[in-house]
């Protein structure tokens, strides 16, 4: 999988963020897998819950958006990056999903099981990646 980062004007691109991107993208094996991951860095936005984002065009490009670089939130959507990527997640509009083989209906963020999984990957990411990187 490629990687491309896209700066909205007025931000930067941290090196700690691409170095943790290219660490998930070898630690969740996703090097070989075909396509494209754009990354968009947007600048913060006061208020807003919404730290970062992923989606798949159902094939082989993949958009993460950022607003914010912190090691949790580069982790975290990672995984989501891994899930499009293994084919084990797909998002419709509204209130299902395809998920490792079936169909998922009404869900919620907190109860949904890819944002289980993601959350708990994200610490255990976090700390290998602090681990190998100092």
């Amino acid at each position: 999988m490629n990687v491309e980062y896209k700066i909205e004007a007025g931000t930067v691109l941290l090196d700690r963020t691409h170095q943790a991107v290219m660490f998930c993208r070898n630690v969740l094996l996703l090097s070989e897998i075909p396509g494209t991951l754009t990354i968009k860095i947007f600048k913060a936005i006061g208020g807003q819950d919404l730290l970062g984002d992923c989606t798949c065009d159902g094939i082989d490009a993949y958009e993460m958006r950022l607003w914010e670089q912190s090691l949790e939130t580069i982790m975290h959507e990672m995984v989501h990056v891994m899930q499009y990527a293994n084919y084990e997640l797909e998002l419709y509009l509204g209130d299902r999903a395809y998920w490792q083989g079936e169909m998922v209906f009404g869900f919620s963020y907190d109860t949904s099981p890819w944002e289980i999984e993601a959350t708990r990957l994200e610490s255990i990411l976090v700390k290998n990646f602090l681990t190998f990187s100092a």
